[in-house]
């Protein structure tokens, strides 16, 4: 019968232990485990690997040492020795916006569901690249997703250059073969600028958030299309700098203060329109919708808050993952998809109280 290898202790003076393992140094090795099973240790570290190469015998006998031993191999050190590991890198930079806590969550969740672990990186304003991503490249994760955070060119290639292919979540780069995945946010800008207009509305405004994102830019562009091809008065655009509660309100006030006139306000995402709403109702005393319709992006939980109700564009976040790990789990299909990058799914209208609507379509009252 297989047993645990003796540790040895050693006893000071008084005849009392000195310096008693603790539980973290009673955890068995790889060495313990090719003393148990009469191997040596190279032939443990075959007989644990998928493929490895040793016979069926040998392969009985260090697994059944392993599971008496309690051995638990070290998967990013095996990674590190093969080049090759199981970890993927996520790089969060506007985790203050709720709406990406909650995907951080649920991508760790699919992510281990499909045998592949999480490192999460965050991403600070001002931090060169290289700093950024240094621990993605000292354990050589096989795969780096952005998420809320801006990918540069040179971010791009230096994963790239390391081995790691990049991966962007709701956001893409122009001029680039990174593997994208993201809501449309154009045809949502599209769909918030047709039901604004259909209300009776003509006096619009953006009020947006990062300008150098991808987000803030194709959600304004597919809104002030659908607007100049309707023939109503240009678009007017306040940028809030950051997507932020408070970007919105003090955003709100400026755009105001300038255009008192404005009938309605399309926010880049929701939490900018929850600033809005605010800004709006406890300190312009401007009622919502009566006076000014406000719409947000995103259907982040507290957008359907009774004390908000917000209208937005739901985005189909349990479509976007599932394609984002497939693609990073099946790392042979990833040139495929770049030719077809960003890879694109459509939002859902849900019309709360905050906008006025002539017409509903089926199924998209909250």
């Amino acid at each position: 019968m297989l047993k645990r290898p003796p540790r040895k202790t050693s006893r000071d003076s008084s005849g009392k232990n000195r310096g008693a393992p603790s539980n973290a140094a009673n955890k068995a090795t790889a060495a313990d485990v090719a003393r148990a099973a009469g191997v040596s240790t190279a032939t443990v570290s075959r007989a644990l690997q998928s493929g490895g190469i040793v016979s069926e015998e040998t392969r009985s006998k260090v697994l059944t040492a392993a599971r008496v031993l309690g051995y638990r191999p070290n998967g990013i050190a095996r990674g590190l020795a093969a080049q090759q590991n199981s970890l993927v890198g996520l790089v969060a930079g506007d985790i203050t916006n709720p709406f990406y806590p909650e995907i951080i969550e649920r991508l760790t969740k699919r992510f281990t569901e499909v045998g592949l672990h999480t490192m999460l990186v965050s991403m600070i304003d001002d931090v060169p690249v290289e700093e950024t991503l240094s621990p993605l490249l000292q354990y050589r994760v096989q795969a780096a997703v952005f998420v809320a955070a801006p990918l540069t060119s040179s971010g791009c290639q230096l994963c790239t250059d390391n081995g790691i292919t990049p991966y962007l979540f709701n956001r893409h780069l122009e001029s680039s073969e990174t593997v994208s995945v993201a809501c449309d946010n154009h045809a949502g800008g599209q769909l918030i600028a047709n039901l604004l207009l259909d209300a009776g509305h003509r006096q619009l405004a953006y009020i947006g958030g990062r300008v150098d994102t991808s987000t803030n830019s194709e959600r304004l562009a597919g809104f002030s299309e659908i607007i100049t091809a309707r023939g109503a008065a240009p678009c007017i655009v306040e940028q809030g700098g950051v997507f932020s509660y408070e970007a919105g309100y003090r955003a709100t006030l400026r755009l105001i203060a300038r255009n008192p006139g404005i009938d309605a306000i399309f926010c880049a995402n929701d939490i900018i329109a929850l600033g809005t709403l605010d800004a709006l109702r406890h300190e312009l005393d401007r009622r919502v919708p009566a006076e000014v319709s406000v719409v947000g992006f995103d259907d982040i939980c507290s957008a359907a808050w009774p004390a908000y109700d917000l209208t937005t564009i739901r985005q189909p976040v349990d479509s976007m993952i599932d394609a984002l790990v497939s693609a990073v789990a099946n790392p042979r299909a990833v040139d495929e998809r770049r030719a077809a990058s960003p890879i694109l799914f459509p939002g859902t209208l849900v019309i709360r109280s905050t906008a006025k609507v002539t017409e509903v379509p089926n199924g998209n009252r909250a």
